[in-house]
């Protein structure tokens, strides 16, 4: 017969039950910080010690098509929504690359290339609305596309809406 582990054994069915709870419960909650420290380290890696990660590029058509769709199902700004954004880049050198998922507040804060932040950021009636952030010429506009009860951003009135907020860098 097997000896039963008393309430002080760190063996015992109780660290075995909060383990199986932690994983049935905790795993959203898991991935999302492991995803956070990703987001961190490649920040640091980019704009503190200066290492250049490859980007993908994108060709100008695929640019309104890309923002709609992470701004709709991109889990770090969902869940995150208006601290992290999706940035574009439009370097004459580089073309236009993919940034990845940046903290919002570095965007605006920062000088750099002409660059597009899409953000999803809720108002005081719940409604989900992507916000645009467009860096051109030393400043940040922000623009606001409409919005609704769900995060679904990728109908004609949003690809309308943020073609014309794109069209002097596409």
């Amino acid at each position: 017969m097997k000896p039963v582990a008393t309430p002080t054994d760190p063996s015992g069915p109780q660290l075995v039950s909060a383990l199986a709870g932690r994983r049935r419960y905790r795993w959203p909650q898991l991935q999302r910080a492991e995803a956070a420290g990703q987001l961190l380290a490649e920040h640091l890696a980019r704009h503190r010690f200066g290492l250049r990660l490859p980007r993908p590029r994108l060709a100008p058509h695929d640019v309104v098509p890309y923002l709609l769709a992470q701004a709709t199902r991109a889990p770090e700004l969902l869940n995150q929504r208006g601290y992290l954004a999706r940035m574009v880049a439009f370097d004459p050198a580089e073309g236009i690359t993919d940034e990845g998922i940046v903290p919002l507040a570095w965007f605006v804060d920062t000088d750099g290339p002409p660059a597009v932040a899409m953000a999803v950021e809720v108002d005081g009636s719940n409604e989900h609305h992507p916000v645009v952030y467009l860096r051109q010429g030393g400043s940040v506009a922000e623009h606001v596309l409409p919005g609704g009860p769900l995060p679904d951003f990728e109908g004609s009135e949003h690809r309308r809406a943020l073609a014309a907020v794109l069209a002097g860098v596409l």
